[in-house]
């Protein structure tokens, strides 16, 4: 008898599939430099505002038990998170400064027009779509970290070991890579919790697998974009 694949099942699909997408790859495959990664630096720490901003609208329109949840979340990534001795958006103002980006530059930077645009379709599912959908496009983010799933290929983990390579920058240098390659699989389970719960029919299954796959397509345009824009720079020198 063929087992039914559960909505876990499908959302882990969609992260295997997101990460062998062609713009995440290219992103990947960049070689890093001093300018390319202050690039980096600025467009993740407006992910992370974007990231609070879009939780925010969600928590607004779930039930409150889901409220409950986000805002235990929000606590870590906003307040305080033991792994990091901080809230998250510190880590990478600490990881800029390892590289020359100071934390007034970070308050204030310039988005890319791809970030520009993932931003703003991460709001608008945020605030306009059905809760349980929006809440897909919101955790499948943290699923792209989870270990349990990539094992040791996680966004965070390949990201520290290019930064540590072709940067020469040590793990006490790379704050924000080193904290995530932990937090988001507690991260991850909270929103498999809230979808066990919730999403027990067709209808609310259909919408999280809409949300996240969406949000997948957006979250490839926001690399896509930082991958463009490194490769506008001078290559690293020959070794």
């Amino acid at each position: 008898m063929l087992k039914t694949k559960t909505l876990s099942d499908s959302l882990d699909d969609l992260i295997l599939a997101w990460g062998q997408s062609p713009e995440y790859l290219d992103y990947l495959r960049v070689p890093l430099t001093l300018p390319r990664a202050q690039i980096l630096a600025r467009q993740f720490g407006m992910f992370v505002r974007n990231r609070r901003s879009c939780w925010a609208h969600l928590a607004g329109n779930a039930p409150l038990e889901v409220k409950r949840a986000i805002v235990l979340h929000e606590h870590e990534e906003l307040v305080y998170d033991p792994l990091a001795g901080s809230d998250h958006y510190t880590l990478w103002v600490r990881q800029a400064a390892e590289i020359g980006v100071s934390a007034e530059e970070m308050e204030d930077p310039e988005p890319l027009p791809a970030s520009l645009a993932a931003f703003l379709a991460w709001e608008h599912i945020a605030i306009h779509r059905p809760w349980l959908e929006a809440f897909g496009a919101s955790t499948i983010l943290e699923r792209t970290n989870d270990n349990r799933l990539l094992k040791g290929r996680t966004h965070a983990a390949l990201a520290a070991q290019k930064w540590k390579t072709e940067l020469g920058l040590s793990d006490a240098q790379l704050p924000n890579w080193s904290v995530h390659k932990k937090a988001d699989d507690e991260h991850s389970s909270m929103g498999q919790q809230v979808l066990d719960t919730y999403a027990r029919d067709s209808a609310g299954v259909d919408a999280v697998l809409r949300g996240a796959a969406n949000s997948l397509l957006v979250h490839r345009a926001f690399f896509g974009g930082m991958a463009a824009a490194m490769r506008a720079l001078p290559e690293p020198p020959a070794r």
